[in-house]
């Protein structure tokens, strides 16, 4: 549970950042761009190919490969499914407020 949360939290990260008072693509700004991938990278990481140290610092069980799989699909639908919601259900909500 806490690998797939870890993604939903990078997800967030990156959807919510195009809403107010950002509204600046994520690239201009280099502490957030370092920030996100440094996340991604870690999350990864730890996903896939965790360090034994790191493994016993978070007490985690060893997954099989196939798992992993698993949750970083699951991660990667829940990042897209977040960035449509944003996109196309907010926007209809914004449009029909202002009406």
């Amino acid at each position: 549970m806490f690998l797939f949360t870890l993604f939903q939290y990078i997800g967030v990260l990156l959807v919510f950042n195009k809403s107010k008072p950002f509204r600046k693509p994520i690239y201009t700004n280099f502490w957030f761009s370092f920030t996100a991938i440094l996340a991604i990278t870690f999350s990864l990481h730890l996903l896939l190919r965790p360090i034994t140290i790191i493994q016993s610092l978070f007490q985690m069980l060893e997954i099989p490969l196939y798992w992993s799989l698993y949750i970083l699909v699951a991660g990667i639908v829940y990042v897209i499914v977040a960035f449509a919601y944003e996109a196309f259900v907010m926007s209809l909500l914004k449009c029909s407020r202002k009406t």
